[in-house]
């Protein structure tokens, strides 16, 4: 009876054994959230103007820098797009690549405006010496060097990585010098007098600024 009794404890003593339900081990951790805030970035807009040109020519090429301009109106005039934002933080400019000029009376034709521009530090006027030495605006993050943006880039779209600096007197602004060249509404011929129509042509080249 004895040994009976012996056999059963230990048989229900290796079930227990066998069923005991262990706790899982988990895990705990953490992250951090964090931001940076940057003063609200501000645009100050001038109209880009060719003036009077004549079809036929050579190619019309107003250059963002006013030297080496070709083709165009004696009241020719760059845009320009001054930019007030945190200094020394990249800003990303999208602009248009490419913009269609309608013809205002009747508007039946079209010719092509391809936009490129050049930057530097403060808010300078067009005719300013400073715009003879302003750079075309880079698609990368600049490496460093007291420039607006990377040097080697070519001026044009869709979108430019440029900076403001607060070592001048006017404290975090660049002007952005706006160029560009004419075609005809195929965007790649001159604008020749058998295939353009004579007139005004108005278009618009839309920019949208924003911090990198």
């Amino acid at each position: 009876m004895k040994t009976t009794m012996k056999t059963l404890f230990a048989a229900v003593l290796f079930t227990a054994f066998g069923t005991t339900a262990f706790a899982q081990l988990g895990a705990v951790s953490s992250v951090q959230a964090s931001a940076k805030i940057l003063k609200q970035i501000t645009l100050t807009p001038e109209n880009v103007n060719f003036g009077t040109i004549a079809s036929g020519g050579q190619p019309t090429d107003l250059t963002p820098t006013g030297v080496s301009e070709v083709n165009v109106g004696f009241t020719a005039s760059q845009g320009r797009l001054v930019i007030d934002a945190t200094s020394d933080e990249p800003i990303r400019v999208t602009f248009d690549s490419i913009v269609k000029l309608v013809h205002t009376t009747p508007a039946f034709d079209s010719i092509m405006y391809v936009p490129y521009l050049s930057a530097t530090f403060g808010t300078r006027t067009v005719g300013h010496a400073d715009q003879a030495t302003s750079v075309l605006v880079n698609n990368v993050v600049k490496t460093g060097g007291m420039v607006a943006t990377e040097p080697g880039g070519l001026g044009r779209g869709p979108f430019a990585i440029i900076y403001t600096d607060t070592a001048l007197a006017n404290i975090d602004q660049t002007t952005l010098f706006i160029g560009g060249t004419l075609f005809a509404k195929d965007g790649t011929s001159t604008i020749g007098s058998g295939n353009t129509s004579t007139g005004t042509y108005v278009g618009t080249l839309n920019f949208n600024v924003i911090y990198q």
